[in-house]
């Protein structure tokens, strides 16, 4: 399916993934995906063939790459919004226009860089 436009209107399923900050026992940072370790068992099993949208929203003061196994996809776009409102309320609510993906980040994808306090929106999902 390479090469193919998605259309998000196609897609069956968005999912809102939070990421958040902790330490370990040293005092060290622990980046959390929907508050769980990168070891942790995955939680997003897309069906096979299907199309999501995941929405990765990072209200951390730290950028965070994310790296998906087993499928490929591409970055929709980027958006700011008002991190003390979703902290404090869980209301995202956008505070700038969307922000297209850079020229090196069109295209088939297995990795992004989810930017300090903004939302990364992915989309397509063949499945696992």
């Amino acid at each position: 399916m390479i090469g193919k436009v998605m259309d998000t209107d196609h897609a069956h399923i968005v999912r809102d993934l939070p990421l958040s900050i902790s330490t370990d026992q040293y005092g060290r940072p622990m980046l959390l995906l929907n508050d769980r370790m990168y070891h942790e068992p995955a939680t997003e099993k897309p069906s096979f063939d299907s199309i999501e949208i995941w929405n990765f929203i990072n209200a951390t003061p730290l950028n965070h790459p994310i790296h998906v196994h087993l499928v490929q996809f591409k970055i929709i776009e980027r958006r700011p919004f008002n991190v003390e409102r979703y902290q404090n309320e869980g209301i995202l609510e956008f505070t700038g226009d969307a922000v297209e993906p850079r020229d090196y980040e069109r295209g088939w994808k297995d990795m992004l860089n989810i930017f300090i306090m903004g939302i990364g929106n992915l989309d397509y999902y063949p499945g696992l």
